[in-house]
């Protein structure tokens, strides 16, 4: 039975109960009876049911641990009539118009968490979580705030459901927005830091004891509250990386859970993130801390950790400040062992290893990558000819190559990297390849300018630049990710006017038009083509961590058995632009402008001939935006 299992099998309960995997239970079946009957009867049911929902209140009332049974089923009862849209990210949604959760919150469910005996019907305590966790967005902020010293009372629990339950409802209310600015938390860091110490304590006493140390609800409740509490984490730095240091440790032993150990990783991330975004200084101190446990991951080959270590290995290595000569030893020889080919061999390393890789291209690119850069190159070419699946890892690690190395190390490269692309491209054409392909030329042609990229795609072959506008330019231009459409944007923008080939040669008559009806396209399919500020990336980094992790690991895209993405480790979004172009549609209208100044008639008579008039029109805004004529 339920209350057998509650006893005897807490984390088989908690996890038909939380994960909801009791659908073939009789309870859950007679949930899914009444929830439809009230779809064509909701009044009457409500109605028949909110008499007996009174008298069993009663009853429990009267005599709480007789007739504990009784509030367990008005409770059930509740959720089910009330329910009327749930989901895991939010809980309940839409309730129903003739139930009052926050009234029956208020009555019946918070009084009962007030009872200072926090041992006694361990199982009444542990609905009752259960309720304010699904709930948690139909009952108002100061409802919520009461609710917090509560559940951290509950931590303290003897029965592990209890805490588990008073862990997953801190989770969760933290992740609760206020209904007049969904942009904001309900619950500030303000209103946690008088508990933020108890919470740590009780925790980590959860996390250390012997039944439930490995209790992902709990990692998750301390990565979240490590999140929310932004810089006031900061106090408490050295001892929650003692205690994270220990469990990883013990962790590194025996890793078969993985969801706790994706949020243990989290946490960690989330510490450094905040304590580096308010003292890079404090680099040196974790590098300190954490290269000596991540070490055994790679002597002895802790595969469930390998992606993780190296995820934030990377983190740590982008974070350190650009302009400084040398990097530590310790990432020298770590740079040796992921050039190693068996490394890429274990195919949930690659998009850790690329992007680590792209860290060092980065930070060390004119050092200690220079020396090794025909293995790097061969990481690329490997990357690219043989996975379709990581074949956009490979462009990466190009594109990072091409953006940090000054122009003059890869000249003797060149012709080889582009007869590699084109090789790929003629055995296996995929559309991620060729969004790929367009965004690798474009980061070519701002670096080494349109007239070297025409004169290498010719060199391959007479006349091949024409193929490459008419084939992948053209038709696919307009289908890059919004993240890169305003580098794509860019590169094309000179491409019509910088190279002569395209101004007065041979390509003039055959491609101009249709390239700039392509860009024209490309700007119709997003406003994504401005600058956002620094202080604006950041704001947008976090939010899209917060979103990534609202709902559980299982159900995130980024996760397989193999690889698991660090939310809060996410590659910061470079804009290789900054101020000097913040728009690229101005960009254009500028470089259209000194070109028909340059050129009159010439252009202004092709575009006028040859473009439609909603793409006259729009050519027109550009120039408004830009302040600019065309002559």
């Amino acid at each position: 039975t339920d209350v057998e299992e509650f006893e005897d099998n807490p984390e088989e309960y908690i996890r038909k109960d939380i994960e909801k995997s009791d659908s073939a239970t009789r309870r859950r079946a007679a949930c899914d009876f009444l929830q439809a009957l009230c779809v064509f009867f909701e009044s009457q049911v409500v109605a028949i049911y909110s008499q007996y929902i009174d008298i069993m209140q009663k009853e429990y009332l009267q005599n709480p641990i007789k007739n504990w049974l009784k509030k367990d089923t008005c409770i059930f009862l509740v959720l089910a009539l009330a329910s009327k849209g749930e989901t895991q990210k939010f809980g309940i949604t839409k309730t129903s118009s003739f139930i009052s959760i926050p009234a029956f919150y208020s009555n019946s469910i918070l009084p009962e968490l007030q009872n200072q005996d926090i041992n006694s019907l361990p199982l009444i305590k542990a609905d009752c979580l259960k309720f304010l966790i699904h709930v948690r967005n139909q009952i108002d902020r100061d409802a919520l705030l009461i609710s917090i010293p509560e559940c951290v009372r509950y931590l303290s629990s003897n029965n592990i459901v209890v805490q588990t339950y008073a862990a997953h409802a801190i989770e969760r209310l933290l992740l609760v927005r206020l209904s007049t600015d969904p942009k904001f938390a309900a619950i500030t860091k303000n209103d946690l830091i008088p508990y933020a110490q108890t919470m740590y304590d009780s925790f980590f006493r959860i996390l250390t004891s012997d039944k439930s140390y490995e209790n992902e609800y709990v990692m998750r409740a301390v990565m979240r509250l490590s999140s929310s509490l932004n810089d006031a984490v900061l106090p408490y730095l050295n001892h929650l990386m003692e205690k994270l240091v220990m469990i990883l440790r013990r962790s590194c032993k025996n890793p078969n859970k993985p969801n706790f150990n994706h949020y243990l990783f989290e946490t960690i991330t989330v510490l450094i993130r905040t304590s580096v975004s308010k003292n890079p200084d404090v680099l040196d101190q974790f590098e300190q801390i954490l290269f000596p446990v991540f070490t055994p991951v790679f002597t002895e080959d802790i595969a469930e950790f390998v992606p993780y270590v190296l995820q934030i290995i990377g983190f740590l290595l982008e974070s350190r400040p650009c302009g400084i000569t040398s990097i530590p030893d310790s990432y020298r020889a770590l740079f040796q062992l992921i050039l190693t080919p068996s490394f890429w061999d274990r195919s949930g390393n690659i998009p850790a290893l690329s992007r680590l890789l792209q860290a060092y291209i980065e930070k060390a690119g004119e050092t200690i990558v220079l020396e090794k850069l025909t293995i790097v190159l061969g990481v690329f070419q490997r990357l690219v000819s043989q996975s379709k699946i990581h074949d956009h890892e490979g462009f990466a690690i190009l594109n990072s190559l091409i953006i940090n190395l000054p122009s003059t190390c890869l000249i003797n490269y060149l012709k080889d990297i582009f007869i590699v692309i084109f090789t790929r491209l003629t055995k296996a054409k995929t559309q991620k390849l060729i969004r790929c392909i367009i965004i690798f030329f474009s980061y070519f042609i701002i670096k080494y300018g349109a007239k070297e990229f025409i004169t290498q795609i010719d060199s391959i072959q007479a006349n091949m630049f024409q193929m490459v506008v008419e084939r992948l330019f053209v038709p696919e231009l307009s289908k890059v990710d919004d993240n890169d459409k305003k580098i794509c944007a860019v590169a094309v923008t000179h491409l019509l006017c910088d190279p002569e080939q395209m101004i007065n040669g041979i390509y003039f008559n055959y491609l101009w038009l249709i390239l700039l009806q392509a860009l024209l396209d490309l700007f119709q399919s997003t406003n994504d083509l401005h600058i956002m500020s620094a202080a604006e990336r950041k704001k947008q980094a976090q939010e899209e961590a917060e979103e990534e992790l609202l709902i559980g690991l299982d159900d995130t895209p980024d996760y397989t058995p193999a690889f698991s993405r660090l939310a809060f480790a996410k590659q910061p979004r470079t804009d290789l632009f900054g101020s000097s172009i913040p728009d690229a549609r101005c960009h254009l209208a500028k470089c259209l402008q000194e070109l028909t100044s340059s050129h009159p008639n010439q252009f202004l008579s092709v575009m006028t001939n040859g473009l439609s008039k909603e793409q006259l029109l729009d050519i027109q805004k550009y120039c408004a935006l830009a302040n600019v004529t065309l002559i």
